[in-house]
């Protein structure tokens, strides 16, 4: 086993000053020739067309005045809440109900 590890650590002292045993360092090195240029593609400048997606909700006024034409059918409802209130704005082929619903606030009482 001693005699391995004595082999073992010539071996590395031997690698490891390998180097430094030509001092003219005009070691010849590989062709220029040896390996072919590789050319790489160039990658077209990408572009992306997103579509816009922008879409408004149509307000309780454009609802309530919306009259469908001959042969056509109509359905548009609103609701809002707030603060307990609400409001409920329906046209269903040009028929509009409007509701109001929820507590007064001045009539409200807390439970504490």
């Amino acid at each position: 086993m001693a005699f391995t590890k004595f082999l073992f650590m010539l071996s590395l002292i031997t690698i490891a000053s390998a180097g430094f045993v030509w001092q003219d360092d005009n070691f010849p090195g590989f062709p220029s020739d040896m390996w072919p240029s590789i050319q790489i593609p160039t990658i077209p400048p990408f572009d992306p067309k997103i579509p816009n997606f922008s879409f408004s909700f149509p307000s309780p006024d454009n609802i309530k005045k919306t009259k469908p034409q001959p042969g056509q059918t109509y359905s548009g409802v609103y609701v809002s809440s707030s603060g307990g209130k609400g409001t409920m704005v329906a046209n269903i082929n040009g028929e509009v109900i409007e509701k109001k619903f929820g507590e007064d606030s001045k009539k409200s009482k807390s439970n504490s």
